[in-house]
């Protein structure tokens, strides 16, 4: 809903809008591979996370047409990687996570925009993501946190992360100044006119 509102209300290209779009495509895809425990679903789901990752790169350098093209021919490598060999699926999405993360950082910093608030609180709801990952993954069988439902946990606040992310992407790019920034629920912006 959110993300659905913020598109009604942001003022870009419909090209950087459907990066919400792609999160519910993530989501139904997600909930696919977790409904079936499929190999399909599976690669479904780590495949979605990936194309949003590079759509979100795209947004970053769509003025440069040599990493435009970059970020296309690693995509379709890592693609066909994914679907050979899924064992590397996780490695793949974590380090090309970290580099999209490197760079809205960077992007951030260099254009010196106001809203660094919402870059901490992107921070601290992946931080938190990936302890409920890294616990749910690692530590299950040791220590008692089935009943925590971490790996649910980590599923909405990283969902939470990547629409942090994408709005934050969009304000880098589009420099919304005629916008005021709301939160709904205290927790998820949304964009109003000034």
């Amino acid at each position: 809903y959110f993300g659905l509102y913020s598109v009604k209300h942001i003022f870009c290209k419909d090209y950087d809008k459907k990066l919400f779009g792609m999160l519910l495509f993530t989501g139904g895809c997600s909930f696919y591979f977790h409904a079936t425990l499929s190999l399909l679903g599976q690669i479904m789901d780590e495949l979605s996370i990936l194309f949003v990752l590079s759509q979100s790169l795209l947004l970053l350098y769509k003025h440069n047409t040599f990493i435009v093209y970059a970020i296309y021919v690693f995509t379709f490598i890592f693609t066909v990687i994914m679907c050979l060999v899924p064992e590397l699926n996780i490695p793949i999405l974590f380090s090309f996570g970290m580099f999209m993360w490197r760079n809205i950082e960077h992007k951030l910093i260099i254009s010196q925009k106001s809203k660094i608030v919402l870059w901490y609180r992107t921070k601290v709801l992946f931080f938190i993501s990936l302890l409920c990952w890294f616990t749910d993954k690692f530590l299950c069988d040791v220590w008692p946190v089935s009943k925590l439902y971490l790996h649910a946990w980590w599923h909405v606040l990283i969902g939470m992360t990547a629409y942090y992310a994408i709005f934050i992407g969009l304000y880098i790019e589009y420099g919304i100044y005629t916008h005021k920034i709301e939160y709904k629920c205290n927790l998820l912006p949304v964009l109003k006119n000034t």
